[in-house]
């Protein structure tokens, strides 16, 4: 249970908070004159999703390791964003936005690279 609260329930927890803030009517945002600001924040929320799942993944009875850990972590945090934007459809003053899976997609595959790249200058440095 111990490595569960650790490993797995932060991921957890960050899709639920995901799934709260889509429930929304319409999340407030600052005004900032950047009409792109909400495909950063799509961006770096599922930057963040993605880095969580592979550790949660990553201490699993399963073992993954390598392309398996970064594929699976991929396909689902893609599929946890489409289901994201399908759930907005059914929530008043929301909408289903491609251009918002896209950011989350996107954000998603640059955290696993990141990851990947983190992990090989760690291990060059040790």
């Amino acid at each position: 249970m111990r490595d569960f609260s650790r490993y797995q329930l932060p991921a957890i927890i960050y899709a639920i908070l995901i799934f709260v803030g889509s429930a929304l009517h319409q999340v407030p945002a600052p005004d900032l004159g950047i009409t792109w600001f909400d495909k950063v924040e799509h961006f770096s929320e599922y930057f963040i999703f993605v880095l969580l799942t592979i550790r949660a993944l990553k201490y699993t009875p399963i073992t993954l390791k390598g392309k398996s850990l970064y594929a699976l972590a991929i396909i689902l945090c893609i599929l946890y964003g489409a289901s994201d934007e399908f759930h907005q459809l059914y929530v008043p003053g929301r909408e289903a936005d491609f251009a918002d899976l896209l950011a989350d997609s996107i954000g998603t595959i640059i955290g696993v690279f990141s990851y990947f790249i983190a992990g090989l200058a760690i291990r060059k440095r040790g």
